[in-house]
């Protein structure tokens, strides 16, 4: 063990400073050296960047460190992440960043996989691949767990002017994960269906997100078809059934030919009034079956 001057140690390569969450110890532990002393290879610090940072907050003079062989940035790597020992828990932008450091991602073993995942993956990978493929604003969506790799990777020919819409719009208003996931996968169908131009796309966008409902919204511009078979069977339910207490269904998507109804009685004279309801609603069918 080797005690370094601070001052010294601050002027060494900071390519490894690549992790964002590091507990650090408290400032006890720091004046009494009581940390792990920091790895230091050649003219490189390995790991305890946020050491490095707390020991300059608190003007220590010096830290401990150990002298290692010169290594290659691939085992450099791996004595950092075990020393850092968060597998499991490791940030998008924490990843990317080992990417960078190494030159490679396929050079990343089965061995670097578990010490970053805490688990075999086989598609890690393509997982890491398909995100540093991102542009930034889905690689934001996606670091903040907003967004699934799978649909950012799909989405990512949006123009950045959607993503910034979106950020505006969740400022003021709710979108769950599945709700942003729908809205703007369904948004991408359409633009590709109706081959937008960006103007287009931009203006398109905008409406949707003024409506009070937008994953609905998006949903008729989708599927006209659906939903207008949807607009015609409320309308005619809402004609033959308000007030009655009497439930109605159709079938999924219109995708069948049969029609489901439910309601509820407390008493004998409820249910009477239900029955005789049933059969005149027999003569006000015929709009019904037309949907189906």
């Amino acid at each position: 063990m080797k005690k370094i001057p601070v001052k010294e140690l601050n002027l060494l390569s900071k390519d490894l400073d690549i992790f964002k969450d590091t507990p650090c110890p408290d400032s006890e532990i720091i004046n009494l050296h009581l940390y792990p002393p920091l790895p230091v290879s050649g003219d490189s610090i390995i790991w305890g960047f946020h050491l490095l940072k707390k020991a300059v907050e608190m003007g220590i003079k010096y830290l401990h460190t150990v002298t290692l062989p010169n290594q290659k940035k691939l085992e450099s790597l791996k004595l950092s992440l075990k020393l850092e020992a968060r597998s499991g828990q490791y940030l998008w932008e924490e990843k990317e960043r080992m990417v960078q450091f190494v030159g490679d991602f396929s050079l990343f073993d089965s061995e670097i996989v578990l010490l970053i995942e805490g688990q075999e993956n086989a598609g890690y990978t393509r997982n890491l691949a398909e995100y540093i493929s991102l542009n930034p604003a889905e690689k934001d969506l996606v670091s903040k767990n907003q967004l699934d790799i799978k649909t950012a990777s799909r989405i990512k020919e949006l123009p950045d002017e959607i993503f910034v819409l979106l950020e505006k719009y969740k400022k003021n208003k709710k979108l769950t994960f599945s709700n942003q996931r729908i809205l703007l996968t369904q948004f991408l169908d359409v633009v590709k269906r109706d081959k937008l131009n960006k103007d287009k796309v931009i203006a398109l966008f905008k409406k949707i997100i003024s409506k009070k409902d937008p994953v609905s919204e998006i949903g008729y511009i989708r599927y006209p078809q659906l939903s207008n078979l949807i607009k015609r069977f409320e309308a005619v339910k809402m004609n033959i059934l308000k007030g009655t207490g009497v439930k109605l269904e159709a079938p999924p998507y219109f995708e069948g030919d049969s029609y489901n109804i439910s309601f509820n009685f407390k008493s004998k004279k409820q249910l009477s009034r239900k029955i005789a309801f049933l059969k005149e609603l027999e003569s006000k069918t015929d709009e019904l079956f037309k949907l189906l």
